[in-house]
């Protein structure tokens, strides 16, 4: 499985990306930093990020599939508010629940991933088989406050590096959204250049 970045096609493209990806890792990085300050409850504070993260990536897709855009499930898009709203609803229980729930998701979701995507290849389906077995070796071995803490940690460390690649990729982007853009040829009006161009070049 192959997983690429759009490359912008113009300039404007480019500064939208770049601030996209800036905001990104802004909130990213906030949440890892978080996640690890906050004694005793990073558990809840990753849920809740989650949580808001998924519903607010479903109500743009809703919206865009409501706008006629091309969104090739709409279904899906309801399920992610959904899930994002139970999620951020779990964040706000105790946190021995969060912590409960942190350790079920991180234990299951490796292998639903591993089951729904067969393309993935032996490097990832072995992860999704060593993370529970890890996860339930941590509880059983210390405590579940202890697996808990330490799933936490790994995930906000996670997080902080998928900050440090957002922020690299929104610099890339501001890169090339500031490079000068390339000369018009002669007789172009610059009128089909977001359709793949035109034929002046053929009739001239």
């Amino acid at each position: 499985m192959e997983w690429t970045i759009e490359q912008p096609r113009t300039q404007q493209e480019a500064r939208l990306s770049a601030g996209r990806y800036v905001a990104a890792a802004c909130w990213v990085a906030l949440v890892a930093v978080v996640a690890l300050v906050w004694s005793g409850h990073g558990a809840q504070a990753l849920l809740g990020a989650v949580g808001v993260s998924t519903a607010a990536q479903g109500a743009t897709l809703l919206r865009l599939a409501r706008a006629g855009g091309p969104v090739r499930a709409p279904w899906l898009a309801a399920t992610m508010v959904m899930a994002g709203v139970v999620t951020v609803f779990l964040a706000l229980l105790p946190a021995v629940v969060a912590g409960w729930v942190l350790l079920a998701a991180v234990a299951v979701v490796p292998v639903v991933l591993a089951v729904r995507l067969p393309e993935l290849g032996a490097l990832p389906r072995a992860l999704a088989v060593a993370v529970p077995v890890a996860v339930v070796a941590g509880v059983v071995l210390t405590s579940p406050g202890t697996a808990v803490r330490a799933v936490t940690v790994l995930l906000a460390l996670g997080l902080a590096g998928a900050a440090v690649a957002f922020a690299v990729q929104a610099r890339r982007f501001a890169v090339q959204a500031a490079r000068p853009a390339p000369a018009a040829p002669a007789g172009c009006g610059g009128c089909a250049c977001a359709a793949g161009g035109c034929g002046a070049a053929r009739l001239g």
